[in-house]
């Protein structure tokens, strides 16, 4: 047990952040860490406030203020929190990435070079290295998604700001797939087919894109810097490309299908075909440095 988790140490101490970030995200998203700064550090302003507020506090102190911020209604809506706790990810996935192609770069100059030898340059070692990295980064993301959402599901008690029932549906991602019918009639389900795509398998596409520029970059540098400038470059590329082909640009930015709740009228094949190109670019990757190995 003490190996596995040694082994495994970067992705537990990823998932650990994560999930703590997204939770951290979602409170202040709910001005939670706002209101408790005012009452603690700014009590004067926080008094003229609270004489002014259609809905005062009038508890006597600072744990009765706190079930009072916790009572907050907007903690409690599973749609707006499972969209926006989320939010940041669309910025931070690219350093994920750029971590994983460290993480497969020292292994790759360590013990992997020397394994790789002694079992006669088999190529598909390596491959098989980089896949369960790959498994591992995007379970351990997806994860730390499932636990913020199985929390937002047993609070939530089935409270939507937006009633799937009644009201416009917040998302076209994906329903041009199933229909407008299986978001009102399986809005959880929905949330969590969609949460896998951009949870487990972008950041298994991604990962293996990282990791594949250490066959062919031996300067760490390079390695870290390059999932970074594609995400960012291309985010940067969709915009100015927004005067040629107009709104078909988001297509080209890697966190539209992250952000998708932005977006109207979304073509869901062809969003997560483009998000797979990085996969079918490390595959090329793999079969061009396979073959060098063969020939030498």
């Amino acid at each position: 047990m003490k190996q596995i988790l040694n082994r495994n140490k970067l992705f537990i101490i990823l998932f650990i952040c994560i999930s703590f970030f997204v939770f951290c995200w979602y409170l202040y998203d709910n001005n939670v860490f706002e209101q408790i700064s005012n009452y603690l550090f700014h009590y004067n302003d926080f008094l003229k406030a609270n004489i002014l507020s259609d809905t005062p506090f009038t508890g006597s102190n600072f744990f009765d203020y706190l079930i009072d911020v916790f009572n907050n209604p907007g903690l409690y809506y599973f749609d707006y929190n499972i969209i926006f706790a989320f939010q940041m990810f669309q910025l931070l996935m690219p350093i994920f990435y750029s971590i994983i192609g460290y993480y497969f770069y020292k292994q790759y100059h360590s013990y992997l070079v020397l394994e790789f030898y002694r079992i006669q340059n088999n190529f598909r070692f390596l491959v098989s290295k980089m896949v369960i990295n790959s498994l591992k980064l995007s379970v351990c993301i997806f994860f730390s998604f499932l636990l913020f959402y199985l929390y937002l599901f047993i609070i939530c008690k089935g409270n939507f700001v937006m009633n799937p029932h009644n009201d416009d549906i917040p998302k076209s991602f994906l329903l041009d797939i199933f229909s407008d019918n299986f978001y009102r009639n399986n809005a959880y389900q929905y949330y969590l087919i969609e949460g896998s795509i951009k949870f487990l398998l972008i950041p298994f596409v991604f990962s293996m894109f990282a990791q594949s520029f250490v066959l062919i970059f031996s300067n760490l540098k390079v390695v870290v810097f390059l999932p970074c400038l594609y995400y960012y470059g291309l985010a940067v590329i969709s915009f100015i490309m927004y005067n040629f082909i107009g709104d078909n640009n988001i297509y080209l930015n890697p966190s539209t299908i992250l952000a998708n709740s932005d977006y109207d009228n979304l073509n869901s094949v062809l969003l997560i075909g483009i998000n797979l190109i990085p996969l079918l670019i490390a595959i090329i990757i793999i079969k061009i440095m396979d073959k060098r190995v063969e020939i030498s």
